[in-house]
């Protein structure tokens, strides 16, 4: 077994998204906390790879660098990853978000016993078998699930409703189940929170990578429904393919509306937009927890939210269930970012309540659970 108490974090690679900044997150304080923390990309490449530097040693598994879907070239790549578990023998592999954690358990059980290390999977997303998919696919995607979090030593979920899924769904045991929330350092964004936006019409914003997860076609149909004067703009900020871009423009087009959906891709300073908005709208299929729903909390930017499993409701839900709405919902949509443009702004209720999602305590949880687990791993 490994003598050292190397802990391995992987992910796909380093591009802008909520799995990579939560990750970063992470390292930092576990770095601080004095943890051998090592950030292992399976390819080096990404808006964070700057960033992930300065947090963490930065150790890709594959040292080029690829165009390639990432889900078929974690695929091809099983075998590499394996390869870096054995030869570099890390005392626990964290896999920081959904889209690793089967090939990562798929390399675990390539492994013998006395080469596997201790393994700790962060739930970051919906089950997908418990989703609305063909029951055909969630039947055929449901023993995968259920593989990866099998192979896994403990399992950390982002919200109570993920972690439930996990358990019930797919039949993991509770022992190994624990829930760690999403968390958001408030005070970074309380000069924001005091901004007044004072635009000609009234600006509505989503964040996302352009995905059908997101749904952004279902927020295009829903602002193309409001006949309030003057009508709003949505401005969609998020990277995403030229197809991506080109669907929606298409769809924007389509409903009559493209004069008014701005997508200005990925920007850096996500807290500026919010603060200008009058809305921020979470149109989503499925989340895990929304790094952005916290953030437009703490720039008190008022939020109409489908009830995407898992975990939206039980952030905003104790804010009024009017803002939450039916996952793909375009007429429920519609009406309730009508009636929440027509309230006050609300602000200081909706920083309360992003205070209650603190991002130390997220990370003196992290810390705990790596040391929980380091704890277990044999000295033989």
């Amino acid at each position: 077994m490994t003598s050292r108490r190397v802990i391995g974090a992987i992910v796909y690679d380093l591009r802008a998204s909520g799995v990579v900044r939560n990750l970063l997150r992470i390292a930092r304080a576990a770095r601080s906390a004095g943890l051998d923390f090592e950030l292992w990309p399976l390819r080096g490449q990404g808006e964070f790879l700057e960033e992930a530097r300065e947090c963490a040693p930065l150790n890709p598994i594959l040292a080029d660098q690829t165009t390639a879907q990432r889900d078929w070239d974690s695929l091809r790549h099983q075998g590499a990853l394996a390869e870096a578990f054995k030869s570099r023998a890390p005392a626990l592999i964290f896999s920081a978000g959904n889209q690793m954690h089967w090939h990562v358990a798929k390399a675990l059980g390539s492994l013998s016993d006395s080469k596997r290390p201790r393994s700790l999977a962060r739930a970051s997303n919906a089950v997908v078998s418990q989703g609305q998919s063909n029951w055909l696919i969630r039947k055929a995607i449901a023993s995968q699930e259920a593989l990866q979090y099998r192979a896994m030593d403990h399992v950390v979920a982002v919200s109570e409703e993920l972690r439930e899924q996990i358990e019930s769904g797919l039949g993991i045991s509770a022992d190994k189940l624990s829930v760690i929330p999403n968390g958001i350092d408030a005070a970074r964004f309380a000069s924001t929170s005091l901004q007044t936006p004072e635009n000609e019409r009234p600006v509505i914003l989503g964040i996302g990578r352009l995905s059908k997860q997101k749904d952004f076609a279902t927020l295009i149909d829903a602002l193309a429904l409001i006949s309030t004067q003057p009508k709003p703009i949505l401005r969609i900020l998020g990277r995403g393919s030229q197809a991506w871009m080109m669907r929606l423009r298409g769809h924007a087009e389509a409903k009559g509306v493209s004069e008014r959906v701005e997508l200005l891709g990925h920007v850096d300073n996500v807290a500026k937009h919010l603060a200008k908005a009058d809305l921020f709208v979470s149109s989503s299929r499925w989340e895990g927890a929304s790094n952005v729903v916290l953030e437009a909390l703490a720039c008190g930017t008022p939020i109409v939210a489908t009830k995407a499993p898992t975990g939206i409701a039980e952030v905003l839900a104790p804010l009024g269930e009017e803002n939450l709405v039916p996952v793909g919902d375009a007429s429920a949509l519609a009406q309730a970012m009508t009636r929440r443009l027509s309230l006050p702004r609300g602000s200081d209720a909706l920083t309360a309540r992003a205070r209650e999602f603190s991002l130390q305590n997220t990370l003196d949880a992290y810390i705990t659970l790596f040391e929980q687990q380091l704890s277990l791993v044999s000295s033989h």
